[in-house]
C-alpha cells in the first residue's frame, strides 16, 4: 500500500555528498522528512524521499555543508507530462490512420493500359460521363456495367477489365487492330459501305452485301461500294424481297493525296540568358497552397511545369499533388535559314508523313515532290499516289429501304 501511495504522490532518489552526511540524516529525522532505501558508502549517501520534501532541504544542506543531487524521479507527477506528449503523438497517429482508412474507400487515380487506337482522353471522358472520376467511392462503381458500356461505346475493344489497386482504378484494354477509322461497323438495321474519298478501285473482296463496283472503276467520295440490301428472287427470277445486312468488304483503291508544308526563311531564335527561377505549390483536395517564391519579372521566358501525385505505397495514391515550375529567361534573336537547312527540315517532315502512311497500312506507289521558294518562306508540295483501304459504314435510311423494295 505504501508503494502505491508513494507512486501516486511521486518520489525522488537523491545523492548526499559533503562534510557531515550523518548529521544531514539526523536533521531530516528531527524535521519529519522521511527517507527510505538509505545506502551509505564513502561519505556518500543515497536515499529516496517524497518529491514535495525536496524543497525543505535548503536549510539542512546549508547547516551540514552537504550537497543533494537528484539521481532519479519516479511516480505519477513525473509521468503525466511525458504521457501528455505521448498521448498527443498517438492521437495524431490514430487520426492519420483514420484519414488513410477513409481515403482508401475512394479512387484517386485512373490509368489506362493496352489502348492504342482509343486515346486515354476518350476513355477518361467516357468514365466522366458515367460519374467515374478521382474522388468517386469504389462501392458506387458497377464494374461489369462499365465494362459492358465500354465495349458498346468503342467497337475496337475486344476485351476490357476494370480493377481496383488500392486507391487506383486500372482500365486494361485489348483492341482489334483490324478495326480502323476508314472502316467501322455501326450498330444499325443495315448499312451500306460507301467511299470516304475519291479513287480508282484496285480490288474488292465482298463478305456481306452486293458489290456495286469492280476493279478499274473510278469512284467519288460518297459513292456506294457495297449495298447492304441483298435481293431474294423467286422461281421466275423476280425480286420478292430484300434481306438487310451490314455490308462488309475489303476495298483497295488507288488514291491521290497532297501534302503541303512551308517554313519561314527568317525565324526567331531563343538565346537563354542563364537566369531562371523556381517556384512550387501544393494542392490538397483541390485547394492550392502557393509556397513563397520570387515574382516573375522576365519579359521573355519559357515555363516548364511538372505535376506529381503523392502516394504512400505502390498504388495508394492520395489527393495531394505537388506542382513545380521552372522559368527560364531568354532573348529573341532573328536568324535566317540556309538553303541546306530549309531542305533538311522540309524533307525530315516529309519522311514523318510517309512513315505515318506506312503505319496506317497505306502503300505509296508514286510521289511527286516540288519546292517553291520566295523571299519570306519556302514551300514543299508533295503529291502521293497510294494504294489504301477505303470505305465507311453508312446506315440505310427507312426511305432507301422502301425504294429498294
Amino acid at each position: 500500500m505504501d508503494k502505491i501511495i508513494r507512486f501516486l504522490k511521486g518520489y525522488i532518489q537523491i545523492k548526499i555528498t559533503g562534510q557531515e552526511p550523518i548529521r544531514f540524516l539526523n536533521l531530516c529525522k528531527m524535521r519529519g522528512i522521511f527517507l527510505w532505501n538509505i545506502n551509505c558508502n564513502d561519505q556518500k549517501i543515497k536515499a529516496c524521499m517524497r518529491a514535495k520534501d525536496y524543497f525543505l532541504l535548503h536549510d539542512i544542506l546549508r547547516k551540514t555543508g552537504t550537497k543533494a543531487t537528484v539521481m532519479k524521479k519516479n511516480g505519477m507527477p513525473f509521468y503525466i507530462p511525458r504521457l501528455k506528449k505521448k498521448c498527443i503523438f498517438f492521437l495524431a497517429v490514430i487520426l492519420v490512420l483514420c484519414y488513410l482508412l477513409n481515403m482508401s474507400r475512394f479512387i484517386w487515380r485512373i490509368d489506362c493500359e493496352g489502348n492504342q487506337i482509343i486515346t486515354d482522353e476518350n476513355i477518361l471522358d467516357f468514365l466522366e460521363e458515367n460519374d467515374i472520376h478521382c474522388g468517386t467511392e469504389k462501392k458506387e462503381i458497377d464494374i461489369e456495367a462499365i465494362e459492358f458500356e465500354l465495349r458498346k461505346k468503342f467497337p475496337q475493344i475486344t476485351w476490357v477489365c476494370l480493377s481496383f489497386q488500392e486507391t487506383r482504378l486500372l482500365v486494361s484494354i485489348k483492341e482489334n487492330q483490324y478495326v480502323t477509322e476508314c472502316y467501322s461497323k455501326e450498330e444499325s438495321n443495315g448499312t451500306d459501305l460507301v467511299a470516304n474519298k475519291d479513287g480508282i478501285i484496285v480490288s474488292i473482296i465482298t463478305r456481306k452485301g452486293i458489290p456495286c463496283v469492280k476493279a478499274g472503276d473510278t469512284v467519288q467520295k460518297g459513292d456506294i461500294l457495297v449495298r447492304g440490301s441483298v435481293p431474294v428472287y423467286d422461281e421466275a427470277g423476280e425480286i420478292i424481297k430484300y434481306q438487310i445486312y451490314d455490308a462488309d468488304a475489303t476495298v483497295i483503291a488507288q488514291t491521290k493525296q497532297q501534302y503541303v508544308h512551308s517554313i519561314d526563311n527568317i525565324y526567331e531564335m531563343k538565346i537563354y540568358t542563364g537566369r531562371e527561377k523556381y517556384c512550387q505549390s501544393i494542392s490538397f483536395h483541390d485547394k492550392v497552397f502557393k509556397l513563397p517564391s520570387f515574382p516573375n519579372t522576365y519579359e521573355n521566358y519559357d515555363m516548364v511545369s511538372q505535376k506529381t501525385q503523392c502516394r504512400l505505397f505502390k498504388h495508394f495514391y492520395l489527393p495531394l499533388y505537388r506542382y513545380e515550375q521552372y522559368i527560364r529567361e531568354y532573348v529573341k534573336y532573328q536568324k535566317k535559314h540556309s538553303e541546306q537547312e530549309v531542305k533538311e527540315i522540309l524533307y525530315n517532315d516529309l519522311e514523318k508523313i510517309m512513315l505515318s502512311f506506312r503505319e496506317k497500312g497505306v502503300q505509296i506507289i508514286q510521289k511527286n515532290v516540288r519546292i517553291k521558294e520566295n523571299v519570306k518562306k519556302t514551300e514543299l508540295i508533295a503529291d502521293f499516289f497510294t494504294y489504301e483501304r477505303i470505305g465507311i459504314a453508312r446506315a440505310i435510311s427507312e426511305l432507301e429501304k422502301i425504294e429498294r423494295q
